[in-house]
């Protein structure tokens, strides 16, 4: 009976305490959480801004083949002067474009991590999960293993009774004995 006195006691301060591992999990389940959808709206944002550089580059590119065609133009009316300005032109509108280019790939490497680190975090959160499940497996073992003990416990001091009943059986036929002898 005292195994399960301990364990009883044993579980409810582990389930009383300021340390309750399933409140702590919760708790980092619930800010990750949180972190997460920052991180995710923050992700989204990125690729927007992705989407747009890729516009901006379009529109460049775009603007760049006019101005060479105008340059073009220009050149096969003779007017080297015009030529030279719309080349001059299609020169910074090339500038504009790699800065844009490069931009574009810093702002996919970008995306690519914070999405690594998205994964990463979800990641964590269903570890966590998982660990919850696992500690809510132990509890309710360790809950089966209290009403064990304790239905042996209570068997225990059933034969206990029944021993006492015994002895006080045999001390009372003893007694009977004494009592019926002659001597």
């Amino acid at each position: 009976m005292g195994l399960t006195r301990h364990l009883r006691r044993l579980f409810a301060a582990k389930r009383q305490s300021e340390e309750d591992p399933e409140r702590l999990l919760n708790a980092y389940i619930e800010a990750s959480s949180e972190a997460l959808r920052e991180l995710s709206v923050t992700t989204k944002r990125v690729q927007s801004e992705g989407l747009v550089i890729l516009e901006k580059m379009n529109a460049v590119q775009s603007e760049i083949k006019t101005k060479r065609d105008i340059a073009e133009d220009a050149a096969r009316a003779s007017d080297a002067e015009l030529a030279r300005r719309w080349l001059e032109e299609v020169h910074d509108r090339n500038q504009l474009y790699e800065k844009l280019q490069a931009d574009a790939e810093r702002n996919r490497v970008f995306a690519e991590e914070l999405l690594e680190k998205q994964d990463a975090l979800s990641g964590k959160i269903q570890t966590a999960k998982a660990v919850i499940e696992q500690y809510k497996a132990r509890s309710r073992r360790a809950v089966s293993l209290i009403a064990a003990e304790q239905a042996l416990s209570d068997g225990d001091s059933k034969d206990v009774l029944d021993q006492l009943q015994a002895d006080l059986f045999l001390a009372e036929a003893k007694a009977e004995l004494e009592r019926s002898r002659p001597y």
